[in-house]
């Protein structure tokens, strides 16, 4: 299991915020490249052959964040997926799992030049971007878009006692919220209205009436609600693909 996590340039944030469909659109591009990558990576074709026989699918959990590590709201993706794709047998009769080789910087690169050719293209359309402002973004030279690939959990990982819950610390820490209510405290005997909050190492006080509806407006996180990012399953993963 891999954590995949892209970012984009600030200029597309704002549209990310406002228009559902952008997102969805940007976790549809980004694992369908994911998933081309992983194809490539196993040796496998990415489209369906003559017969159509159904094409490798990876599995994967996407967490929609909206909030940086300052609570500053910041779109952004992180993704859970299987480090390599399921094959279902030509008879139906069951599924192969087909490791991908381990990736290298070139890999990352193409995965994140493909994804901003395609989701650019995409705002063109549906013109969230004028014409000239698509064409510069795909001229820069530092293209404002980030994929991290990092974080892997081996089998041997998980094998290993103190390291036994290191897949479940990935997914707690993708579905956490913007900041949890166990983390809120009053700083002043005499005003327990204020209160603190202790996020990425950033401390933030504001008036305790205040607190939930900046962040439910946002999207972020509430402390009274516990709010947590929208979650999505993909591909051959079990809540909705044929392996169920």
């Amino acid at each position: 299991m891999r954590q995949w996590v892209i970012s984009v340039p600030k200029r597309l944030r704002g549209i990310l915020a406002d228009r559902p469909q952008a997102v969805t659109t940007l976790s549809r591009i980004f694992l369908e490249e994911i998933e081309r990558l992983l194809c490539h990576a196993a040796d496998l074709p990415t489209a369906r052959d003559a017969a159509g026989q159904a094409r490798p699918r990876l599995g994967a959990v996407s967490f929609q964040h909206r909030f940086g590590s300052a609570l500053n709201q910041h779109v952004h993706l992180h993704a859970c997926v299987t480090d390599g794709v399921f094959e279902r047998s030509t008879d139906g009769g069951g599924v192969t799992f087909h490791a991908a080789r381990p990736l290298i910087a070139s890999d990352l690169a193409a995965v994140t030049q493909r994804v901003r050719l395609r989701l650019v293209r995409w705002f063109r359309r549906k013109g969230f971007l004028s014409r000239e402002a698509a064409a510069d973004m795909l001229t820069w030279q530092h293209s404002g878009f980030s994929v991290d690939a990092s974080v892997r959990i081996s089998l041997a990982d998980r094998d290993v006692p103190v390291y036994f819950q290191s897949l479940e610390h990935l997914l707690r820490y993708c579905a956490r919220p913007a900041f949890a209510r166990d983390r809120l405290q009053n700083i002043l005997a005499d005003r327990p209205q204020v209160v603190t909050a202790l996020n990425m190492g950033v401390w933030l006080v504001f008036h305790q009436e205040n607190v939930p509806d900046p962040f439910c407006a946002q999207g972020s996180g509430a402390a009274e609600k516990g709010q947590a990012p929208f979650v999505s399953t993909n591909g051959a993963s079990p809540w909705h693909g044929w392996q169920r």
